[in-house]
């Protein structure tokens, strides 16, 4: 029975939404982390791990920031993977709809940017690589394009001749 406090810390209903809450908490520190992140890989095309590492408010030693920031580089690629489903699309010839299970799929990253790590031949140090970001598609060139064209057709609807 959960409306009965079963110890001095509160029910267990309690103790369950206050797990919530911190694990909660601590997804949106790391969030604002990796948004930080993502914004200065995006200025780069490489930078150096200690770099990078004091850019993200690493204060340790040269060895020490570097040991400790790799593994956030790659957990911030591990925490962006995703399952990603292709089925499940409308057959448009016989109207039925072919459905997967939730667990089925292909594991694809949600990051924009794709970086990887090399490390240097004197085992000196780590260069973060960051390729091209994925491209997106860009629209203003579509609207900009259309903008043109409506205003070309309104300046010859203007010279055409209303009287009756």
């Amino acid at each position: 029975d959960y409306s009965k406090p079963s110890s001095k810390n509160g029910s267990p209903k309690d103790n369950a939404y206050k797990q919530q809450v911190t694990k909660f908490q601590t997804e949106m520190m790391s969030q604002h982390s990796t948004r930080k992140l993502r914004s200065y890989m995006k200025l780069y095309t490489s930078i150096d791990v200690v770099k990078l590492a004091s850019f993200h408010d690493a204060t340790e030693q040269q060895a020490t920031a570097e040991s400790q920031f790799l593994p956030t580089l790659i957990a911030y690629k591990h925490k962006m993977k995703q399952l990603e489903c292709t089925a499940g699309a409308a057959s448009e010839s016989d109207n039925t709809t072919t459905t997967k299970s939730l667990v089925q799929g292909q594991i694809g990253s949600a990051l924009d940017i794709h970086y990887y790590i090399t490390t240097n031949n004197s085992g000196s140090g780590s260069m973060v690589h960051v390729d091209e970001a994925e491209k997106q598609r860009r629209f203003e060139n579509f609207f900009m394009g259309q903008i043109q064209q409506n205003m070309d057709i309104l300046k010859d609807v203007e010279t055409l001749s209303t009287k009756v």
